[in-house]
């Protein structure tokens, strides 16, 4: 079993974040933020997941407003 990371854009323009285990939708204003704290919970944790979701919330090419 893996555990692949999907990060997308929605039709709507919001973020979908999932792994096999959960799943999370919010709006764009929030992508840069959940990156954020991301980071932070690799840096106390050391959880490569961590790491993983916040660079690729970060590459996640933002809307045009």
């Amino acid at each position: 079993m893996t555990n692949k990371l999907t990060v997308e854009r929605l039709p709507d323009g919001q973020v979908h974040v999932a792994r096999e285990s959960w799943h999370d939708t919010f709006p764009e204003e929030r992508r840069i933020p959940w990156a954020d704290w991301y980071e932070r919970m690799h840096k106390d944790t050391g959880y490569p997941g961590y790491l993983e979701t916040a660079k690729a919330l970060r590459e996640l090419v933002p809307v045009d407003r």
